[in-house]
């Protein structure tokens, strides 16, 4: 390891420094940009969730489900996101800086941990990098629970490292990071533990590791999942059936079931999986070809290189596995599509990866100008990037950032005070409008409104589902009353106030 020299003194800091300034600003363009800035109903639900933490008191052992067999994920999200709505009282954007705060602190981990494990030069390379990713950059702006992912990735590969340098305590916090994944993104942790148990085999098998690490892992990896177990247990085993139902869509004989062949899959596995590596350094196809290229060819020469020392060179390799595993995995999962946030933490990866291979490539004298011009390339980009999102999307404040605010604010002013009732007409599910409706309300107002079609109520029309309103079925579903006026708001939301008698 690297000597504890190496983590002080000012170049260290004043590093550190620059690098969390520049992973700062592209991160704030994209926190207050409106134009990336929807409140939706993953949004909503998560929302509504903590606030069932915080304002009804309720233990939360699960939140919303998703998945082939719809089966829960942890709850974790949600008391974290507990922080910003306490103090920003519920409201939204505080998420946002929340998510832009473990964007930053994601980079700045990253370095001083790198720094540990590789020396200073190497932590300088990687918090670059991570610094300029323009796909970790786009997580600083959404409420979402996989845009954690990448912090716990980076406290992963810093406990893998310890465990490849012979430290095997850390083989305990290596589980326990991987449990703790499945309250921000099922997906990851389940491929992630698949290749923790295989690696956990192996050490058992070659004697390299006690079994009771092996047991005491098992212990760590658990301890986060305990809350879904005891959901399970009080909820007829809802989630292990889901999981269950998942793993019989991947028997062979089941295959009919799917309506997509061989080649389907690949396509959509390697849509996935390019785009992922792509929008880790640039979109653009001649710089990430080029730095694929880099990469292998690195790897390549760093493991045939007999001065570097074993252990390393094992480290390395296990990390350049991750995505290999990662597409098999995937490639068994029964669905006809993969999203991407199920693979986030692979953009640490590469970027470690890159790092480690461009300090290597850096001693070599023949490189120098080939890690120079990537270097000039990929900070031209960046800085092209950040400079071109605050011209055009930076906007600040942040009022008018979740459109359907003002639509509900329209309403609350519009009854004058008078108790009112409430639907509205969306495309998909209201939980967004659900959160909103009582955030506003508690809020401004100090009023609920009611959800029947009762009294005085309004309807609030999402702009695309208009037209629908001309089906006899759709409107006698939809309205009741007296129709007292139609109003169309300047962002294309129709309201229409009604009274029942």
């Amino acid at each position: 390891m690297p000597n504890k020299s190496t983590t002080t003194g000012k170049k260290y800091w004043l590093i550190l420094i620059f690098i969390t300034v520049i992973t700062f600003f592209p991160r704030a363009a994209q926190v207050f940009n409106p134009y990336n800035y929807f409140f939706d109903p993953e949004q909503g639900t998560e929302y509504l969730v903590t606030k069932s933490i915080i304002v009804d008191h309720q233990i939360v052992l699960t939140a919303h489900q998703g998945g082939f067999g719809l089966f829960s994920k942890g709850a974790g999200f949600n008391y974290i996101l507990a922080i910003p709505f306490i103090l920003d009282k519920g409201d939204p954007f505080g998420g946002r800086i929340l998510m832009l705060v473990i964007s930053v602190l994601t980079v700045s981990l990253a370095f001083i941990l790198a720094n540990r494990m590789f020396g200073l030069r190497t932590a300088t390379i990687i918090g670059l990098l991570l610094a300029m990713s323009p796909i970790l950059k786009d997580y600083a702006g959404g409420i979402s629970p996989p845009f954690i992912i990448p912090l716990l990735t980076v406290l992963l590969i810093y406990f893998l490292f310890r465990v490849f340098n012979g430290e095997n305590k850390f083989i305990l916090l290596v589980a326990l990071v991987v449990g703790l994944m499945v309250h921000f993104e099922t997906a990851a942790m389940g491929i992630l533990s698949v290749l923790l148990i295989l690696t956990e085999i192996v050490s058992i098998v070659k004697k390299q590791i006690p079994y009771r690490y092996f047991f005491l892992g098992i212990i760590f990896f658990i301890l986060p999942i305990l809350p879904i177990i005891v959901f399970d247990v009080g909820h007829n085993f809802k989630n292990t059936k889901g999981v269950m139902k998942m793993l019989e869509m991947t028997n062979p004989q089941d295959s009919g079931l799917l309506s997509h062949n061989l080649w389907d899959l690949l396509g959509n596995r390697f849509n996935i999986f390019s785009w992922n590596f792509v929008s880790t350094f640039s979109p653009n196809l001649t710089i990430w070809l080029f730095v694929l290229g880099l990469i292998l060819l690195g790897l390549f020469l760093f493991v045939r290189d007999k001065k570097v020392v074993p252990k390393k060179k094992i480290f390395i390799l296990y990390l350049g596995l991750i995505p290999v595993i990662t597409f098999l995995a995937l490639m068994v999962y029964p669905g006809k599509v993969i999203n991407q946030w199920w693979i986030t933490y692979l953009s640490v990866i590469y970027c470690f990866l890159l790092g480690v291979v461009l300090n290597y490539l850096w001693d070599k004298n023949k490189f120098k100008p080939l890690i120079v011009l990537v270097a000039l390339i990929l900070g031209l980009a960046f800085i092209t990037r950040t400079i071109f999102i605050y011209k055009t999307q930076f906007i600040y404040p942040p009022n008018n950032y979740i459109r359907e605010i003002s639509v509900i604010k329209y309403v609350f002013e519009d009854a004058k005070g008078k108790p009112f009732g409430l639907q509205v007409f969306a495309k998909r599910d209201q939980a967004n409008y659900d959160y909103l409706i009582w955030w506003i309300g508690n809020t401004n107002y100090k009023y609920q409104p009611y959800r029947e079609k009762k009294g005085l109520y309004y309807i609030i029309i999402e702009p695309n589902y208009y037209p629908l309103l001309k089906t006899k079925v759709t409107l006698a579903s939809l309205s009741a009353g007296v129709l007292l006026k139609t109003k169309q708001l300047p962002n294309g939301f129709i309201i229409e106030k009604r009274l029942v008698n």
